[in-house]
This record gives structure tokens, C-alpha cells and sequence, in this order.
């Protein structure tokens, strides 16, 4: 993990009001040529309760918010959107962040509380460590065998 990725944590979470809102922010994480991770927030939908994006082939992970008032876990159509794309999927919430992985179809808590907001609460990773990844979730070598196109919309609950 890197302050970049985090500070996109850290900005949907604010801008959700500490999941206080009625909306959810999306993020999406890829790997970069020298195998450092960036993070790209997906904008604003202004959809109750749920998160429509663009859906692009090179993203290597889906994160995203829940309200505080619903389970923090992903939700059945995270999951549906995870298994349709092939790729992980997190929710960021007050009481952790948990990911569905398709691969082995389990949900694994993988931060306590907010801990997912404090850089030193991640293993840091630097560009030349290629690969590695904080142990858990994102898997260094998805593969996109998955029937949607560039730029097909997916909508997250």
C-alpha cells in the first residue's frame, strides 16, 4: 500500500461524511508498470445507496464505501459485480474493511475499525517490491476473463 491509495480512501471517506450519506464513492485500483498501486476515485453518482461506474479491464481491484447504517460487508450484488469481472472487491466502512475475493468466494475482514485510514496500519510497499501486496485481498496476477467491454457500466450496492 501507498499514501496515494490511502489518501483516496481517506477522500471517499470524507466525502460520504464518515458514512453518515445516503451515497456511496467508488475507487479503483491498478497495478503501474513498476508494480507500484494507484488508486482512481470514480467521481460522484448521487445514486441512494449504490455506485454505477465505468468499468476499465486494468483495474485490478474494486474499493468502495457502505453507510454505517448497513452491513459493512460486501453486499450480494458486490459480489455479483466481483464474480462477473473477475477481480476483488472491498468495502471501506467504520467498522473495517472486508473484501470478497471470487477466486475462493470468501469475505475476510482485513482492518479493524478505521485502521484502513492510517498508512502505518498497511504494509508499505515501494515500486521496486514489484508484485507484493499486503498479504491479503489483492492478488499480484488476476486474470480478465470476464465478458464485459471497456467502459461497460457495473453498479455496486
Amino acid at each position: 500500500m501507498n499514501p496515494q491509495v490511502v489518501q483516496k480512501f481517506a477522500d471517499a471517506w470524507r466525502a460520504v461524511r464518515s458514512g453518515k450519506a445516503d451515497s456511496e464513492r467508488a475507487i479503483l485500483l491498478f497495478r503501474k508498470a513498476d508494480g507500484s498501486l494507484a488508486a482512481k476515485a470514480q467521481g460522484y453518482t448521487n445514486e441512494f445507496d449504490r455506485f454505477t461506474l465505468n468499468w476499465n479491464p486494468a483495474a485490478i481491484a474494486i474499493f468502495h464505501t457502505h453507510r454505517n447504517s448497513v452491513a459493512a460487508e460486501p453486499a450480494p450484488a458486490d459480489k455479483e459485480v466481483a464474480n462477473k469481472l473477475g477481480v476483488p472487491i472491498f468495502t471501506i466502512t467504520s467498522s473495517g474493511m472486508y473484501v470478497y475475493d471470487p477466486e475462493t468466494d470468501k469475505v475476510i475482514k482485513i482492518k479493524d475499525g478505521l485502521d484502513w485510514l492510517d498508512l502505518s496500519k498497511w504494509q508499505l510497499i515501494s515500486s521496486s517490491a514489484g508484485s507484493a501486496s499486503s498479504g491479503r485481498g489483492v492478488r499480484a496476477g488476476l486474470e480478465f476473463g470476464f465478458l464485459l467491454t471497456p467502459g461497460s457500466r457495473v453498479t455496486l450496492s
